[in-house]
């Protein structure tokens, strides 16, 4: 599942804290791939 890959892939570079912390909530409310975008933003633009 694409949302499978999306979350090892958020863990891989932030770690299980970090994907802990980020998950979303209900579970699938939101897809990884989003998440993951939203975390790279960040980290590109100092956030």
């Amino acid at each position: 599942c694409d949302d499978e890959l999306w979350r090892k892939l958020f863990q891989d570079r932030w770690g299980a804290d970090a994907t802990a912390f980020y998950a979303p909530e209900p579970e699938g409310a939101k897809p990884w791939k989003d998440v993951f975008v939203v975390q790279d933003r960040c980290d590109r633009y100092g956030l």
